[in-house]
């Protein structure tokens, strides 16, 4: 099993699990975006922008997508 599947399904069980408590599906939210960012996955701009704002902090200091890091100049 690939890292991406490794992640996907970790996710997959922490989601099921934290369902009910709102901090921990938010974070988990957030890692999954920051992970998709980072390995150039498909992630809609709004998911982007209405990430929170760690998650959009974490990504411009350590992406150098110019298409993430231009969006979130003009939006973020």
């Amino acid at each position: 099993m690939g890292r991406r599947q490794v992640f996907t399904a970790w996710a997959r069980a922490v989601a099921e699990i934290s369902a009910e408590l709102e901090f921990l599906a938010r974070r988990l939210r957030g890692w999954t975006l920051l992970r998709s960012i980072r390995t150039g996955e498909s992630c809609g701009s709004e998911e982007v922008t209405t990430g929170p704002d760690e998650v959009q902090r974490k990504a411009v200091e350590a992406l150098s997508s110019p298409a993430v890091l231009t969006l979130l100049a003009e939006t973020g």
